[in-house]
């Protein structure tokens, strides 16, 4: 009716939209009169429609992106999304004579997550992007900007082609290592696989690192290069990756991915704590971070086969009590023996012990309950790597 809400709605058969918009409608109530909504077309005179907050789709069969002459864009929530029957989207180009494209945007991730831990916070986010068969650019946004959130995907989430949007939350000025931005966790190594783009990063000196990956899996499954998970469009501004310390006990640091950016801090999580933050950094610089307690038997190997990078310089910040087996360093970039343009240059280990509030401290710290990290930091042996023996610059901070 005239005011978007279905009055007095009754019957049976099937209702097709035409020229949806920016208007509210509330098709839901359509829909509970016992009325399918069929196909809901969108308006070719608007190139961004961006459905309203109350707008609802009451389970349509389908919505189609109608294209004429340029390329259109559709915005929807999430919980907007899941009200599509099996969230079927598709473009219509009535102009046969120019491609155009059809972009897809979903917003607000966080409003479809739920409490599958019983600690009364939503957390989880189970969502199949697959249905949605556009030519254009496809993006998800995990909330608002400006909105902290912290979403884990369930493991039956299928993000398709989608690329992840994570706001950096410029929440204090004068802290580097604050986590209070957004933070996606994904489950499996395809969900990780995928572009991410971070809005609204920080220009302070501080360099404050608030927007968090977080790979829950320990093993690398379904990519398209086995065993390695392709980073190449991770954005440069991202803060951390997180990885567990299953995943990268033992194995080739630099062979769990393609390329990260120098800029995104590594964080190594231990498994008790890891449906929580995990640091993982890649390129010429590289940051590692190890929680307190963390324990790596097997230690870490850094071997970047990839013959246009190396790791050329190396921080490991560790946070206390941690073990970590022996270090192997070496920046050969094939089994031929070809070495980089730029050789291995500096190690700098800073020693340090973590006390209340310290951003090496596992997430899940409770000071009430949880004592400090009171042992030693503890690395094994450190080698260059057969053949080189090359490491003239070693730093240690305590």
């Amino acid at each position: 009716d005239g005011n978007g809400i279905a009055d007095n709605w009754t019957g049976s058969g099937t209702l097709n939209i035409t020229d949806l918009g920016t208007e509210s409608l509330d098709l839901n109530a359509i829909q509970a009169a016992g009325i399918n909504i069929g196909t809901i077309t969108t308006d070719t005179a608007t190139l961004d429609v961006t459905l309203a907050t109350n707008t609802t789709l009451g389970g349509a069969d389908n919505v189609v992106i109608s294209l004429v002459s340029q390329d259109h864009k559709l915005t929807l929530t999430a919980e907007q999304y899941q009200q599509i029957s099996n969230g079927n989207i598709t473009q219509n180009d009535a102009d046969a004579t120019v491609a155009n494209k059809a972009s897809v945007t979903i917003t607000d991730l966080n409003g479809i997550a739920v409490d599958t831990n019983g600690d009364t916070v939503v957390d989880t986010a189970n969502i199949d992007l697959s249905t949605i068969i556009t030519t254009g650019e496809h993006r998800i946004e995990v909330a608002d900007a400006g909105t902290p959130a912290d979403i884990t995907m369930a493991a039956t989430a299928d993000l398709a082609d989608f690329t992840v949007v994570l706001d950096d939350i410029d929440s204090n000025n004068n802290i580097s290592d604050e986590l209070e931005g957004q933070t996606i966790r994904f489950t499996t190594a395809v969900q990780a696989e995928r572009p991410i783009d971070v809005i609204g990063e920080d220009t302070n000196p501080a360099g404050e690192k608030d927007t968090n990956v977080i790979w829950l899996f320990d093993t690398i499954t379904g990519t398209q290069t086995a065993g390695k998970i392709d980073t190449a469009d991770y954005d440069a501004n991202l803060g951390r990756v997180w990885v567990n310390d299953q995943l990268v006990d033992g194995q080739n640091v630099e062979e769990l991915y393609t390329s990260l950016s120098g800029n995104i801090i590594v964080r190594v999580v231990n498994t008790a704590d890891l449906n929580t933050l995990l640091p993982l950094n890649t390129n010429i610089n590289r940051t590692i971070e190890i929680e307190s307690f963390t324990n790596l038997t097997n230690g870490l190997i850094f071997n970047d086969r990839d013959l246009l990078e190396s790791v050329q310089n190396l921080t490991i910040d560790m946070g206390g009590d941690v073990n970590m087996g022996n270090l192997n360093l070496d920046n050969i970039l094939n089994p031929n023996g070809i070495s980089n343009t730029a050789d291995f240059s500096t190690l700098t280990i800073n020693s340090l012990l973590a006390t209340n509030g310290h951003y090496l401290l596992p997430e899940d710290f409770d000071a009430a309950v949880n004592p400090l990290p009171t042992g030693a930091n503890n690395i094994g042996d450190i080698t260059a790597g057969t053949g080189r023996n090359q490491l003239s610059n070693v730093v240690v901070n305590t």
